[in-house]
Formats: structure tokens, sequence, C-alpha cells
């Protein structure tokens, strides 16, 4: 894996959680 490969995976574990956190904000 190149250093570009994960920052793009790190970013892409970032954004599922926010996506994630706002679902949970839009429910309640």
């Amino acid at each position: 894996m190149t250093l570009k490969q994960k920052e793009i995976l790190n970013r892409a574990v970032e954004v599922k959680k926010c996506l994630k956190i706002i679902c949970k904000l839009v429910h309640i």
C-alpha cells in the first residue's frame, strides 16, 4: 500500500464515522 492509499482509506473511515453520527442525530 502506498501512503496515498492509506490516507484515502483513513479519510473514508472518518467519513463513515461522521455519517453514522449524523444519521444518529437525524433519527433522534
